[in-house]
Parts: C-alpha cells; sequence; structure tokens
C-alpha cells in the first residue's frame, strides 16, 4: 500500500461528503497551484486539475502565470472552501473517467438540492462544463413531471402570485379552455 501524502483536513475533503478520500497533491515543484477562497482556505491542486476550470485557466493566462513554478491564483467572489472542494472531486472524477462507477454516481445523486444549487453555482463560476452538465441534467430529470408547486419546493422559490390572482388566472384560462 502506498503511503498517502501528508495533506491538511481541508485540503480535497468535501465536507459534505464525509465519505470521500484525500486525493492528495502531485509532488513535484511547479505542478501545483494554489487557489484561495476569500474564507480564507488555500486548495494545493495539480496543474491537471485546473485544465477542466475554463475560468481559473483564463486567470493564469491573462496574468501571464502559464510557466510560473506555483503561483496563487486568489479567487475573489463567494466560492466557499466545501464548493471549492467539491468542484474539484467531481472535475477529476468526469476527467479520470471514474464517473461512471456506481460508488461517484451514488454519491452525486445524492445530493440534497440545497447543495447541488451550490455545486452549480460553483461550477459555473470556474466554468466546469462537463460537471455543469452533469448537475442540469440532474436537476432536470427531478423536475421533470412535477407540478409547479412541487418544482416551487424543490427549488426553494415562494409563489409570487397572491390566491386572488392564481383564481382569476384559472376562471380565465378556464374560458379559453371551453371556447
Amino acid at each position: 500500500m502506498e503511503p498517502q501524502p501528508d495533506v491538511q483536513p481541508h485540503l480535497y475533503t468535501a465536507v459534505s461528503m464525509p465519505s470521500l478520500q484525500a486525493t492528495g497533491i502531485a509532488p513535484s515543484p511547479g505542478s501545483r497551484m494554489t487557489l484561495t477562497t476569500p474564507d480564507g482556505t488555500q486548495h494545493y491542486i495539480a496543474r491537471s486539475d485546473v485544465e477542466f476550470l475554463s475560468t481559473v485557466s483564463n486567470i493564469i493566462q491573462d496574468l501571464d502565470l502559464v510557466n510560473s513554478e506555483c503561483p496563487t491564483v486568489p479567487i475573489p467572489v463567494r466560492l466557499n472552501a466545501e464548493a471549492l472542494s467539491n468542484v474539484i472531486l467531481f472535475g477529476r472524477q468526469l476527467r479520470d473517467g471514474c464517473w461512471t462507477t456506481v460508488d461517484w454516481l451514488h454519491k452525486f445523486v445524492g445530493l440534497p438540492p440545497a447543495e447541488l444549487f451550490v455545486l452549480a453555482d460553483t461550477a459555473n463560476y470556474l466554468g466546469a462544463a462537463q460537471l455543469l452538465d452533469k448537475i442540469v441534467l440532474r436537476m432536470s430529470s427531478e423536475l421533470r413531471g412535477k407540478t409547479p408547486a412541487k418544482m416551487r419546493e424543490y427549488l426553494g422559490v415562494e409563489d409570487d402570485i397572491s390566491p386572488e390572482a392564481r383564481e382569476q388566472i384559472e376562471k380565465e384560462f378556464a374560458k379559453l379552455r371551453c371556447q
């Protein structure tokens, strides 16, 4: 059994999915990067992890850090450490072709809607297109066949139409249906 690299607990560990294993980083200098979130957490990731994050790749190219040995790339928006860890972990699974394993599919399908929305928001910001496609597919399958009330409940959206206005709309549509 290979010795596990010395990794701090918050690195690559998805807090919302405690059963995931810490994955470690590439040990050679120049092969990793540091992403810093506004909450101060630093995420050390291999350069190969950045390839599926188009926003981070663009920042690196724009700042001319492509050949830098270990640049620090601060992410200046509302991303939290947990969301960034999850996007990195899921992105690795997509990149490595492990996405089809039952274990990973089960973890992904089992995410509650609130965590799924945060994951989608983070994947969208970071430009993780493949992951975002999987999330949107999961959300659309969850919403398929649901009533508007159930959709609002799933999405956490309050009904913005008063009961009186709803009655009026139903009466108008009832007239249209009969004609």
